[in-house]
């Protein structure tokens, strides 16, 4: 089978973006329906651990490239690397899988969701010039990843608006966003040792972090916490 109305990847699009606007376009009644044809196995409802593996490839991409018409290789090329970065918790991977995090612009263009949105220290679109959006800024209701992308609120249906980012913010973002999808050194850095000095500036900027068994996890994180963290520990960064 394949889907009535096909989507073709964007450049540098996320898998979880993608089946959203599959659903979208095709009339669906969620993400389950199509997570499950790419062989994701759903319990009782789609899941943040659902996202995550479509993510991180966690499913059957050679059907799945197929009914969708897309090539393996263009899906291979949308999934994202996961980072245990040191100091932090084994469970931490950077990768924030229970919301959305969008540009309100590049959304309202195509649907277009970018893969590096979902690394926890991405907090600004370096093309908009803008902050990334989790929640509704009039009603604070999370854009939850269990639920297709919307250019409303699910609960107010106000429509999703963002705010001019610092320029920490999107040097920041820029840097890891180059990183990821060009999967090189960038600036003599790779992604690894990017992330490894935002999680120690983080550790080093609260003395809470020396307690025992406590522990940063930013990808639990909101997007506008994140965000004032990155404005402080960039430039040490």
């Amino acid at each position: 089978m394949k889907f009535p109305v096909p989507c073709n990847l964007f450049k540098d699009e996320s898998i979880p973006g993608l089946i959203s606007r599959i659903v979208q376009e095709n009339g669906y009644t969620g993400l389950s329906c199509v997570a499950q044809l790419a062989g994701e196995i759903i319990k009782s409802h789609f899941s943040s651990a659902n996202f995550f593996n479509l993510a991180v490839g966690n499913f059957n991409r050679n059907y799945f490239a197929e009914i969708s018409e897309n090539t393996e290789t263009e899906i291979n090329k949308s999934l994202i690397k996961t980072h245990n970065i040191k100091p932090s918790s084994d469970s931490d991977s950077q990768i924030v899988t229970k919301n959305w995090r969008i540009c309100p612009d590049c959304l309202s263009k195509n649907g277009f969701h970018h893969k590096a949105w979902m690394y926890s220290f991405v907090t600004a679109c370096p093309k908009h010039g803008t902050k990334l959006v989790d929640q509704c800024k009039k009603c604070s209701t999370a854009l939850v990843a269990t639920k297709p992308l919307s250019e409303n609120c699910p609960k107010c249906d106000e429509k999703l608006t963002s705010v001019p980012a610092c320029k920490s913010e999107i040097d920041c973002s820029r840097k890891l966003i180059q990183a990821v999808t060009s999967n090189t050194i960038v600036d003599g850095q790779d992604i690894d040792s990017i992330l490894s000095r935002l999680m120690i500036a983080l550790y080093l900027s609260n003395s809470s972090s020396l307690r025992a068994r406590h522990k940063y996890s930013p990808q639990l994180m909101k997007v506008d916490e994140i965000g004032l963290l990155v404005q402080k520990l960039w430039v040490v960064a």
